[in-house]
């Protein structure tokens, strides 16, 4: 399954349209139809829509030992 399929059964499983994502996304419907079309989200779009879709990102091993990822993780840092 591609992650926009992912992405797209995230989005019905919560009851949330596109409108609300691209929103959060800060894009229009459009640009995020295009996401979806191209299978393109960035790991920053990804975590935008997990926390927009009160989720969470994150690697998981075996074991059950999570690293979640959050927006801090990817914002511009000043040097």
């Amino acid at each position: 399954m591609s992650v926009a399929n992912k992405v797209r059964a995230l989005l019905q499983f919560k009851g949330m349209g596109n409108d609300k994502i691209a929103a959060a996304l800060g894009i229009t419907r459009q640009g995020l139809n295009t996401k979806f079309y191209r299978d393109a989200f960035a790991v920053k779009d990804l975590i935008k829509i997990a926390e927009a879709t009160n989720s969470k990102l994150l690697f998981q091993d075996m074991d059950g030992m999570q690293i979640v990822l959050t927006g801090a993780d990817v914002e511009d840092k000043e040097e």
